[in-house]
């Protein structure tokens, strides 16, 4: 069953041979990484922020957003039980650590937090009822492409839509005590179907660079909580596309 990993398969040659023919294929796998002029992790005004960006390869390597569970299967009157994989968040995404070094309680009600591409776009964040409604219909959608192939399916959607109760999402709500320390992610509003991996890949590199925008980020207030002095972060990241090439063998009619 799809593990909602991004690959694309693209023949590019063809060698028939007596009923076997040979092709190579294509494989191109979109990563994202950091600019060397944004470290990952930056210390500025008593806070550490850090960042990693998830992109469609990557995005099944983060236990927090990446779920196993079973779905029911009945194909053919036989029903069973199958292992898929489901990703809470939209690839690619970004996870955030910040740590709080201050003697302030900081607060990020005031905060900017946005990504722009090298165009001027902007990407809004997605809330964690977005985030519900687009799982529960990208759901609906695999379950109706089995249908169609007489394949009845079954996911549990509630269960997965549970996880979102303890997952952390960094916005304006986040707060940070005194020497304390926050670990959100941010799941982004692509153009695109982050679902399917040409258009993504196609996005990817019209939009060029993009820049991770923290603006306004508390750092010091006064005894009745006012921000006296605020900073910013900025972390740019460029998209990858790593291309393979392997040949298989498959039968041709002729």
């Amino acid at each position: 069953m799809n593990r909602q990993i991004f690959f694309i398969a693209v023949a590019v040659a063809l060698l028939p041979a007596c009923g076997v023919a040979t092709r190579v294929v294509r494989d191109e796998k979109l990563t994202f990484e950091l600019a060397k002029e944004t470290p990952a992790e930056q210390d500025r005004d008593g806070l550490t922020v850090t960042v990693r960006m998830f992109g469609p390869a990557e995005a099944d390597k983060d236990p927090a957003t990446y779920k196993t569970t079973t779905m029911d299967v009945v194909q053919n009157g036989a029903a069973s039980k199958q292992a898929v994989g489901v990703r809470l968040l939209p690839a690619p995404f970004f996870k955030v650590t910040i740590r709080n070094h201050t003697q302030f309680a900081l607060k990020l009600d005031r905060a900017i937090i946005r990504v722009k591409d090298e165009a001027g776009n902007d990407y809004p964040v997605l809330s964690k009822r977005e985030l519900q409604e687009r799982l529960t219909n990208y759901l609906a959608g695999r379950k109706a492409v089995y249908a169609a192939q007489n394949v009845g399916i079954t996911f549990p959607v509630e269960q997965l839509v549970a996880e979102y109760r303890t997952l952390r999402l960094l916005s304006r709500d986040t707060e940070l005590a005194p020497e304390d320390s926050f670990t959100g992610y941010l799941a982004l509003d692509f153009p695109d179907d982050q679902y399917e991996a040409s258009k993504l890949t196609g996005w990817s590199e019209k939009a060029g660079l993009l820049k991770l925008q923290l603006y306004q980020i508390p750092v010091q207030t006064d005894a009745a909580g006012n921000v006296v002095k605020a900073t910013k972060f900025e972390f740019n990241v460029k998209s990858k596309v790593d291309v393979t090439e392997r040949t298989e063998e498959y039968r041709t009619l002729f």
